[in-house]
Order: structure tokens, then sequence, then C-alpha cells
């Protein structure tokens, strides 16, 4: 993943994080980063080149991440609610 297509990712995490979207929404999101991130670590376990595996496994990751950081964003969100 280039440096501009990760800021891009921040950008949307940044977007939903920052706007008035529910807690539904923000997880929605982050199982949709979840599913990418499976794909991504499905195409890389059906490549032979090492280097192209290695570069899917990081997008996996940082797609993996992103979820993450969202998941635990919505449930401060939910937290300050209560």
């Amino acid at each position: 993943m280039t440096k501009s297509q990760f800021l891009n990712f921040r950008e949307i995490v940044r977007s939903a994080v920052e706007t008035q979207h529910e807690s539904e929404d923000i997880l929605l999101l982050a199982r949709n980063f979840r599913a990418r991130a499976e794909e991504a670590l499905v195409l890389a376990d059906n490549l032979y080149s090492p280097r192209t595996q290695q570069m899917l496994r990081g997008v996996a990751a940082t797609y993996e991440r992103l979820a993450q950081q969202l998941e635990r964003h919505a449930g401060d969100r939910d937290n300050s609610y209560s």
C-alpha cells in the first residue's frame, strides 16, 4: 500500500469519527475493512511472488488496524452517551 493510499484510508476513518455517524454505522465500516483484510489475505495465499504476498499482508494488516480503531471509537462513543 502506498503512502497516499494509506492517507486516503485515514481520511475515511477520520471522516467517520468526526461526523455524527452512529456507532452502528462505524461498526459497519469496521466490518467492511475487516472483510477487505480477509480478501487481501486470501489473495496473498494464492500468489507465488513473496514480495507481492508481503505487500498484500501489509494491506490486510492496515485494514485490520483501521477496523480496530473504528471499533474502539464506536465503544468510546457508546460509553460517552451512557
